[in-house]
């Protein structure tokens, strides 16, 4: 990450280890362990992945699963595999999700912003009364989010908590939102559909696209924007310093409702007849990783996999960037939809209506 530049998309923190000559430095390495068919990793006493020896039980141990020093911060272990943990339940149809290297953020139809330690712990409100909050963002100071009503406004609290702050209001259904060098972009899905922007201070709200035919995926990095236009079938992207107009990178997409940014590419999911699929950010052909038969409402990318949601089949799953086999992370998923990552774990909201969760697996 670029210093100074803010991102809300997610803020990356590595989680340390207090035995440096036990801890592996790659969280996800139980994902290829070298073993043959039918091993199902290291056991006790075994030499763990990297070269390193423990007396635990590396099948099973949740702080030493697959490798000495792995932990599957408050998830089981089996297998060799971390399981999910849920950090947060008896949420009402969660809708929105966002971390830093602190805390995960997420919304809910119960019109409450929420807050909680990546570790887990008891959620902590940070705004109440909201209607309809849904898109929510982070930066080093505060969380934004847009209440995503006909008549919806974009909002904005200190991370430590205080009185909500309204940026904009009178929007036309905003839905998704991201925060880049102190500006709030955001989705406005109603009348045509529109993305604009408004600094982090305030101020006048500006038009960045008009008549975008029902905005979708939203993401960025350090110097462009990049959306989807569900009812035009395209991505597209725009320079954030205010120059040039939008362009249109890819076409002939179907229902793009989840978009992620990973160096000079982006990948992106479907959410009918779900493809989870890669192009350069300059545009071109895209490259199919996977087909499924699901529906798609979450991407998040590292530098190593693509992590996906499954709504209609309750499930996430990964493939690496490069395409290969996909692996199936997590079943049995209560509406799996929005997901996050850092360097250590994932996160996602399952959105069921009062039975709703925020989940973690560390990779």
């Amino acid at each position: 990450m670029m210093t100074g530049t803010r991102y809300s998309v997610l803020v990356l923190a590595a989680l340390g280890c207090s035995d440096a000559t036990s801890a592996t430095s790659d969280a996800g390495a139980p994902h290829d362990s070298g073993s043959p068919p039918g091993d199902t990793g290291p056991g006790p006493g075994d030499a763990s992945i990297d070269g390193s020896v423990c007396s635990a039980d590396t099948n099973r141990d949740p702080e030493n699963c697959g490798t000495c020093g792995h932990s599957c911060g408050g998830g089981t272990c089996e297998a060799a595999t971390c399981q999910p943990v849920a950090l947060a339940t008896a949420q009402n149809a969660p809708c929105g999700i966002a971390i830093d290297g602190a805390a995960v953020y997420w919304t809910t139809a119960a019109g409450t912003v929420e807050k909680l330690p990546l570790t887990g712990g008891t959620p902590t409100p940070l705004a109440t009364g909201q209607s309809k909050p849904c898109g929510i963002a982070v930066d080093a100071d505060a969380v934004y989010w847009v209440n995503s009503v006909s008549d919806g406004q974009v909002m904005t609290v200190p991370l430590a908590g205080g009185t909500p702050l309204q940026l904009a209001e009178h929007q036309n259904g905003p839905a998704r939102i991201v925060v880049v060098n102190d500006t709030a972009y955001w989705t406005n899905i109603n009348n045509s559909g529109s993305i604009l922007k408004v600094a982090v201070t305030g101020g006048l709200p500006t038009v960045v696209a008009n008549a975008q035919a029902t905005p979708g995926g939203l993401t960025a990095d350090a110097t462009t924007l990049y959306w989807s236009s569900v009812g035009g079938g395209a991505l597209r992207s725009i320079t954030l310093d205010g120059t040039g107009s939008p362009v249109t990178l890819v076409e002939d997409q179907d229902d793009v409702q989840a978009l992620a940014v990973q160096g000079a590419t982006l990948y992106w999911t479907t959410d009918e007849n779900a493809v989870v699929a890669k192009a350069p950010v300059t545009g071109g052909t895209p490259t199919v990783l996977i087909s499924t038969t699901g529906n798609s409402s979450g991407i998040t990318v590292d530098d190593r996999d693509v992590y996906w949601t499954d709504d209609a089949a309750g499930t996430v799953s990964r493939i690496p960037v490069g395409g290969g086999s996909a692996t199936l992370l997590a079943s049995s998923q209560a509406n799996p939809s929005q997901i996050v990552s850092n360097d250590t774990a994932i996160y996602w909201i399952n959105a069921a209506a009062n039975t709703g969760s925020v989940m973690k697996l560390v990779k």
